[in-house]
């Protein structure tokens, strides 16, 4: 059984067939609000708040511990497909990025900080983690008139190439 749901023609299915793709970067993105999460709830905690703060301290550390877990889950998943398609590819890629998604984290922050930098890394984090959902999501790069791939280059040059005009 294949990581996405797919109908008869080989397309995707529709955000359902996309969703297993999304998970580790959509979960590398709240990595840092489970964080925050968790210091707010023991901060209730020492001011000597409810049992509602114990069980919000655990459930945010049970996500944040989660996380990699889930990338990790998703990017074996996806190492077991024979033939893989660009964006099955693509999604392990970034599946085995957001499995060191909480060392990076850290590693931003620390590195941030020695440069004073007045940007918080959260903003960082959820823009870099954005653009991997948006490459998750990005159709494949192959020319869809030849169906062959577009050559390194040209791919960099322009998103849309193909080596056919427009209007013809």
């Amino acid at each position: 059984m294949s990581i996405t749901a797919r109908d008869m023609t080989g397309r995707d299915t529709g955000a359902l067939g996309r969703l297993p793709m999304l998970a580790p970067p959509l979960a590398a993105l709240l990595y840092p609000f489970a964080l925050e999460g968790f210091h707010t709830s023991v901060a209730r905690i020492a001011e000597g708040a409810s049992i509602l703060s114990w069980l919000s301290a655990a459930a945010s550390l049970a996500l944040a511990f989660a996380m990699p877990l889930i990338a990790m889950l998703a990017a074996m998943s996806f190492s077991e497909i024979g033939r893989p398609t660009v964006a099955q590819l693509r999604a392990r890629r970034v599946a085995l990025l957001a499995v060191a998604a909480p060392t990076l984290f850290v590693f931003v922050g620390v590195v941030l900080t020695m440069l004073h930098d007045p940007v918080p890394d959260t903003w960082l984090w959820v823009a870099c983690w954005a653009i991997a959902l948006r490459c998750c999501c990005a159709p494949t790069t192959a020319c869809r008139r030849c169906s062959r791939p577009v050559p390194f280059r040209r791919r960099c040059a322009s998103l849309t190439a193909c080596r056919h005009s427009p209007s013809s």
